[in-house]
């Protein structure tokens, strides 16, 4: 049998386990009927043809093999996250500086705004958008904290998914995290 797996069917949101396994036999089946030789005065049709639990036996294995590659390939996604673990530590910790950084940023523009005479406009102005740039800064800095949060816990939840044997779960959110990474990468000077 050279039918191939449609592995695009399984991430189908509305997957039917049933229709494909009777869809992925029939085909096997009809294949086969197609390639056998139309011979009239044969009577023993079973010896050309293979039994519908050979087609059976061949799915599973095909199955099988898919299911190695699949979790060969979370398997080397995990490795990869792990290893860049060292790195997104110290992006956690340069975040943290900042956000020290722009706090006591605001506080010193606090303390400028009491000192400072309150009748002059323009310097209220400019410190009310040198506060909106701090503020603006300090939920960027949030936003990327909660993001090295989110990284620091995806080994765990995908060892989770793993040890679970659900391995689609795990290629999903590891799928997730690595389209949510593209998007959001903050750009380097």
């Amino acid at each position: 049998m050279s039918t191939a797996i449609d592995v695009n069917a399984f991430s189908d949101a509305h997957f039917d386990v049933k229709s494909w396994i009777n869809s992925s036999l029939s085909t096997s089946t009809k294949n086969n009927d197609d390639n056998s030789p139309k011979e009239e005065d044969s009577v023993d049709d079973t010896s050309s043809s293979p039994t519908l639990e050979q087609e059976t036996a061949t799915l599973i294995t095909k199955l099988q093999l898919a299911s190695e590659q699949a979790s060969q390939q979370v398997g080397v996604l995990t490795d990869q996250v792990i290893k860049s673990m060292p790195r997104i530590m110290y992006d956690i910790k340069l975040i943290t500086d900042d956000a020290r950084a722009t706090q006591q940023g605001i506080q010193q523009v606090k303390k400028n705004l009491d000192m400072k005479n309150k009748d002059n406009n323009d310097d209220t102005f400019e410190k009310l958008r040198q506060l909106h740039l701090c503020k603006t800064r300090m939920e960027d800095c949030l936003s990327a904290l909660m993001e090295a949060e989110n990284w620091n816990n995806l080994e765990s939840e995908v060892s989770k998914v793993i040890n679970n044997h659900d391995f689609e779960g795990a290629e999903s959110r590891l799928q997730d995290a690595l389209s949510y990474l593209a998007t959001n990468r903050p750009s380097t000077p």
